[in-house]
């Protein structure tokens, strides 16, 4: 076992001796409305920014937050000593814990009790030291299914945003756990209306919700010069992406607009998935790798078109990219793949194209006539969509959850 495993199975072992018989609040006689939240996630903190995210930076005006971010070993087993079982106050009330979990849980019992063990004593052990009070536990994968009704919480939130059984990382077991979690689960929150369809009949409260955006945000683009990584490009147009670069994103269509139009400038902002997305290299081409949430209008700037160029296929005929409502609060035009949210919600704003062809034509008729009127319904749409009000809207029913719980 490497060492910083070991070091963190003995640092844990000496927290859950200090937690004696402590357990948290049950809440039993307060208000449905007084609760704080215990999020398990499997999507990092320092990585780009998503709902999960906003969702939760929201929900810390008024309740204490712990985002939870189980890493596999072979991944945490990088960090230092000094940086193990790490944790760091990203917000006023909003605590971001990491901690490992051992691979192959599911082939072993031995590495399933410790998964257990490390993951509840962190949670508890944390809960105590920043005075947790009554709390719901916020699931956004269902791997950690099993807490379910092991820390006593007042309502189990579980808030879906893909077909995550699709993904080639997702466990094999991942469809049956997540079956688990929809029927156990008081409140479901679906990021799609596709997911929202697929899911209603398997849980009791399920409620669509789509992304939101900070539209004061993504409508300030406020940077006169280019980013230093982009300067070395010489075209006079600029089509840009950020977000995820993996799977999901259609390589090919990308090769062609390059070929194409090669005297266009392509921008690709984000992490870059390897085995999942093979990059390629133009001298009218960059791939910036992940940028800071903050930075993003800097780049947006400098954007004549946004994309999102996602392939078609099971995993992208459920989603809800966050990007589309923060590329509409730039007022800049956007072109993308059939999406069936973005084609249901926003036929109005986004130009639609099924081929790479297409594609390229969809870009050549926004550069050349962007109607003031598509811009303006991209501009409300965001105004009309903020982070704030969803996270208000998901107070409100899980308020109701637990009152009808109690």
């Amino acid at each position: 076992m490497p060492p910083v495993a070991l070091y963190s199975l003995i640092k844990t072992g000496i927290m859950y001796l200090l937690l004696g018989q402590w357990r948290p609040p049950t809440g039993e006689g307060q208000a449905p409305t007084r609760w704080d939240v215990v999020c398990v996630s499997h999507v990092n903190w320092q990585h780009i920014w998503q709902r999960n995210h906003h969702t939760m930076v929201q929900l810390s005006r008024r309740s204490k937050v712990l985002y939870i971010n189980p890493i596999r070993l072979d991944t945490y087993a990088k960090h230092t000593m000094g940086e193990a079982l790490r944790h760091r106050q990203v917000r006023p009330n909003l605590w971001h814990v990491e901690t490992f979990i051992l691979p192959f849980e599911t082939k072993s019992p031995l590495f399933q009790r410790l998964n257990r063990f490390l993951l509840e004593t962190r949670i508890r052990w944390w809960m105590k030291r920043q005075g947790f009070g009554p709390f719901v536990l916020w699931l956004y994968f269902p791997a950690q299914s099993w807490l379910m009704g092991r820390l006593g919480e007042r309502a189990i939130v579980y808030d879906i945003q893909d077909e995550y059984s699709q993904f080639r990382w997702a466990p094999r077991d991942t469809a049956e756990k997540e079956k688990q979690v929809l029927a156990a689960a008081d409140v479901v929150f679906a990021g799609t209306d596709a997911l929202f369809e697929r899911k209603r009949t398997l849980a009791r409260n399920v409620h669509f919700f789509a992304c939101g955006v900070d539209a004061e945000h993504f409508g300030n683009l406020y940077s006169r010069d280019r980013p230093h990584d982009l300067l070395e490009l010489r075209g006079n147009v600029t089509l840009g992406y950020f977000g995820a670069i993996d799977e999901r994103i259609d390589r090919e269509l990308l090769l062609y607009i390059v070929r194409e139009r090669p005297n266009w400038n392509l921008v690709m902002i984000g992490p870059v998935y390897p085995g999942l997305f093979e990059v390629f290299s133009a001298p009218n081409v960059v791939f910036t790798g992940q940028r800071p949430y903050e930075l993003l209008p800097r780049y947006l700037k400098f954007f004549d078109i946004c994309l999102m160029p996602f392939a078609i296929n099971d995993l992208t005929r459920h989603i809800n990219p966050t990007k589309a409502l923060e590329y509409f609060a730039s007022g800049k035009p956007v072109v993308s793949t059939p999406i069936p949210d973005m084609v249901k919600y926003y036929s109005d704003v986004i130009y639609f194209a099924s081929t790479p062809e297409e594609f390229l034509a969809q870009c050549e008729k926004c550069l050349a006539d962007f109607p003031a009127a598509r811009r303006e319904r991209g501009l409300q749409l965001a105004r009309e969509n903020g982070w704030e009000a969803i996270a208000t809207d998901m107070r409100k029913l899980i308020d109701q959850a637990i009152e009808e719980n109690e």
